[in-house]
This record gives C-alpha cells, structure tokens and sequence, in this order.
C-alpha cells in the first residue's frame, strides 16, 4: 500500500512493507517517550509506570486488536482518573484498572461494543476541556517551583496564588523558555523529531551542563526499574468495591476515546473493525497494567495517526515502536532522571493548550438538545474532581438516554390521499380512517416506558370518543372507535413488562369494544408476542406486516361486524 503524498523516498519503501513499519515504529517510540513521562507526571508515578504500559499496550494491541495503526498507550484523561484514585489509596489506582481490564472483558465476551455511544458528545467536549484546564493548572507548581497539597481547581488556585511570594525564578524562566520553544517547534509540525521529543531533549541536557539542580530546579529523579512487577494490589473490600464503583467511568472514558481513534483511522486505511475484539484487547492490556503496577491504557489519536502517517501497514509497526522503546528506557534513564520538572511541566502545557480555547464546546452549546451535559460535566469535574465528576457526567448521560427512551411520544397516523401510505395525521394530505386509530410509538417499547406509552393510546382513544360525543357524530352502535392499529416498527424486541403492559391494555380497550391489531413486527418482537401468549393462554392479537393491511382487515372487519 502506498501512503498519500507519496515522493520517490516513500514509493521505494511502500515496496518494501517491512522497512516501512520499521521506520514507521522508530517514528511513533520518539513521540511515545515524551508523552508517557508526561503522562506519569499527570499521574502522578515515576516514568517507569507509564512507560511499562506502553510497553504492554503496544504488544498486547498487536496480538489481539483489530487495527492496523491504533497505538494503545497511556492517555492523559485515563491517567488523571488513576490520579484521582492513587489520591485516595496508594494502590487503589492499580486496582481500579484491573478491574476496569476485567469489565472490558466481559463487555467484548458478552458483545458489548455499542457502550461506547452511550457517552454523548458533550460529555465527551466537556470533558476534554475540564481536564485540560484542570491539568494545566497542576502544572503551574512545578513551573514556578513551589508546593502545594490541593487537588480540586479552585482549591488548587486559591493555594497557587497565596504562593506566590516563593515563586523559585531558576524554575519560571527555564518553564517560560521551554513553553515557548515547544510552541514554535509545534508550528514546524516535524514528522521525525516532535516537538515534545526535542524540548525534553533540550531540557535534560541543560540540566547536566548547568546543573540546574543545584540551583533549586526540581528534576524527575532516578528511574527504578524495580518499582514495576507482578503484584495484587492489597486493599480492604470496600476499596475493591471502591474500584468496582469507579471502574464503569474510565471504562467509557477509555473505550469512547479509543473507538473513536479506531473509527477515524479505519475510515483512512479503509479497514473493517470489530468493537467487541478492542473491548477484548483493551481489556487483557488493562489487566496486565494494573498487575504490574502500570498506569491504564488506551487507543490515543495522536500517537495513532501519526503511525498511520508515518506509513504503518500492519501491526508490526507497534512491536518495533515497543521494541525501540524498551531500549530507550534501558539505555536512557540515567538522562532521563536529569530531567527538570519545569520543562516536563511545560510540554504538558502545550500538549494540552489546544484545548484551552472551548470552540467545540462552545459549537456543540450552540445546538441545544444534550449540550447541557456539557456544562454539567465542566463543572462536576472542576468542583468536585475528575473521578466524582467523571461518574456523575457519566451517571447522567445514561440517565438522559433512558429519560429520552421513556417520553410516552405516539403518533396517529392517517392515509395519505388515496395512496397505501400512512403519516402523521397533522400532514396536510392525510385523512383519518372511520373509526380506526392508527398510533405509531417514536421509541422502542421497554420497561421504562411502555405502560407510558400504552397510556398515551388510552387518552387518544378516549379523545376521540370525548369529540364524538360532543360533535354529536356518533355512529349507530354507538362505538366512534372499533379497532386501534398499533405500529411496533420500532421495537427490535418486546421485554417483560412491556408484554405485560400490552395484556392489561388489550384488557382495557377490550371493555369498550375496542379490538387491537399490531402491525410492522420485527420478526423477534413477533415470537416474544407469540411465546408470551402461549405462556399466559392468551388469544393471539391479529398481526400484518403493513399498516395498509391491518387496516383493510379492520374495515372488513367492521363491514362483518366484528
């Protein structure tokens, strides 16, 4: 496969697939580096922690994932929710994502690949620029060289300014320079020597020619390999179920984040991705983080798309990447440990500066509707922390989707001029049918809302025996409603209580003179009625595949007086 933008250079490596991927895993290992020192630093561990789940989401992607240039590796939102845990408990965060591993698990086992979508799109924005803000606050400390102990934002600005005054000037100025220089570096946009890569680079070796240290300069320190190993966090049971409480949060934060990644880059390589095999491959790379002591991982876009550019056509591209990037770290954490922290600070700041200006949210506030959570989001995040506001956000975008599901919305249908069409009976060219009501609901019937929604036909049939007997045009047996069609087209299937909500309305009508008719049955909603009914030795309702022929059968029906 030849990649776009294709020069002499890269036409003679796309006709050798291997060196491609080779070059294309050296490529993605020198963005890797930086980001998971930064990532550590947001999660507060040493580098090693974030470094060794790279390592593990690298080779456990490329074994079980499905695409060929995901790159699964520790994210800044993931590693903020561990932060918040290891807050809490030392080891709940190792905890939290073994457990987060395992429902991933039983998640790709039980086919769960949709829970993705049920984190809506400003949650999503909201989320992003919370995080952001709240992170980059976090960094201000180390920028300036002084301490503080808070961890919500407010509380954490309120501690930065009342420091001021033990601001180290060593520290700001060589945080300042490094901002800068990485923001100037961002804008060659330099495919083989990122930004992050160079500044840290620069940064280290200023630290050991000048011996910043010395000067009151905060360096990362040394870089334990022994610190990682296979271990069970120890903790009480109510920690565990602490971690079981916070764990469906970072898995939807995780899998939403990744899927998306997979999706945008699938649709550039033109690839057909399975969500239940990534719920699996996340999860077994999640389980073995927690189990030795790493930090969560996931399918980040950045890292992701810039293997795919680089030309990655398989998922050889990851091993190399993890093969480049075990060296580095066996050869590079004497260096890395002159890193100063101020500079470390600063990439983090311009990582995340793209997301200080709130265009999108501020676009998705514009169209209504769920851009509400949004704020809801912001500020449970901002007030309260990224894990308590993470599980509410969370919290109350399934209860929106279920709240949205459970709206009683039913329409009457007419006939479209003399075609077998039905619509809305508000259409301008729809007439009613004497003495058949055709509903329609918007939503799949559930237990949440179908004894709503059998109500909401119950007053349409009252209604329009009320403006029969005050119109005085009753017929003469004096029944204005005969039969009511109901079209099920949107309902894949019936539960429980939605079949017991349809018995004891077909008892209800059934008192008036009212005879039911369904129509437009999917086929699995179809044998739930007829499984229900010889359960409960019920008389089978009449059903018909068209509205247009439950509602011949009822005019017949009526004609023979039935």
């Amino acid at each position: 496969m030849t990649p776009p933008n294709s020069t002499p250079f890269t036409a003679f490596l796309a006709q050798k697939p291997l060196l491609y991927n080779v070059l294309a895993g050296l490529s993605v290992a020198a963005i890797l580096l930086p980001e998971s020192v930064v990532y550590a630093s947001i999660a507060g561990v040493t580098p090693i922690h974030a470094l060794s789940a790279t390592l593990i989401g690298l080779i456990v992607y490329a074994v079980l994932g499905g695409s060929r240039g995901a790159i699964v590796s520790p994210t800044s939102s993931a590693a903020t929710i561990f932060a918040g845990a290891m807050a809490i408990h030392t080891e709940l965060g190792y905890a939290l994502v073994v457990v987060t591993g395992l429902m991933f698990i039983v998640a790709g086992v039980l086919k769960g690949g949709f829970i993705g979508s049920y984190l809506s799109r400003p949650i999503m924005q909201g989320f992003a620029w919370s995080l952001a803000l709240l992170i980059i606050a976090k960094q201000i400390p180390h920028l300036l060289g002084i301490g503080v102990g808070s961890q919500t934002f407010f509380p954490l600005l309120a501690e930065i300014i009342s420091c001021l005054p033990d601001v180290n000037i060593a520290s700001s100025v060589l945080g300042m320079l490094a901002l800068v220089l990485w923001l100037a570096l961002n804008k060659l946009h330099c495919r083989w020597l990122p930004a992050s890569l160079l500044v840290l680079m620069v940064g280290t070796l200023a630290s050991a020619v000048l011996g910043l240290k010395a000067q009151g300069v905060a360096v990362l320190g040394a870089i334990p390999l022994d610190s990682v190993g296979l271990f069970v966090p120890k903790l009480s049971m109510e920690m565990w179920l602490q971690a079981v409480y916070f764990a469906p949060a970072l898995l939807l934060i995780i899998f939403a984040e990744s899927w998306e990644s997979v999706k945008l880059l699938s649709a550039k390589s033109v690839e057909r991705i399975n969500p239940n095999q990534e719920l699996k491959a996340l999860g077994v790379a999640n389980v073995l983080s927690g189990l030795t002591g790493s930090l969560p991982v996931g399918a980040g876009f950045s890292a992701s798309n810039a293997s795919l550019g680089a030309g990655a056509t398989s998922r050889v591209a990851g091993v190399v990447t993890a093969m480049a990037l075990a060296v580095l770290i066996w050869l590079g954490r004497d260096m890395l440990a002159l890193m100063p922290l101020p500079v470390l600070s600063a990439v983090v700041v311009g990582i995340l500066s793209k997301h200080l200006v709130p265009k999108a949210l501020f676009r998705s506030l514009k169209l209504g509707a769920d851009s509400h959570l949004a704020l809801v989001c912001v500020a449970s995040v901002l007030l309260f922390g990224v894990i308590f506001g993470m599980t509410v956000s969370v919290g109350l975008s399934i209860i929106w989707v279920l709240y949205r599901f459970s709206q009683p919305n039913v329409e009457v249908l007419g006939r479209l001029r003399h075609s077998h069409d039905f619509v809305e009976v508000t259409h301008s060219h729809a007439h009613s049918v004497p003495r058949v009501l055709i509903v329609r609901p918007k939503q799949p019937l559930f237990f949440a809302n179908a004894e709503r929604i059998f109500d909401a036909i119950w007053d349409h049939i009252w209604g329009a025996i009320w403006q029969a007997t005050k119109s005085d045009t009753l017929p003469a047996d004096g029944q204005p409603i005969s039969h009511v069609v109901i079209s099920l087209e949107s309902s894949n299937d019936l539960d429980s209580t939605s079949l017991y909500a349809l018995q004891d309305f077909c008892t209800r009508v059934r008192a008036l003179g009212v005879t039911v008719v369904l129509t437009r049955m999917k086929d699995t909603a179809h044998d739930d009625i007829q499984r229900f009914a010889r359960y409960e030795q019920l008389p089978e309702l009449p059903m018909y595949w068209s509205v247009d022929d439950a509602v011949a059968a009822c005019v017949a029906m009526q004609k023979l007086g039935q």
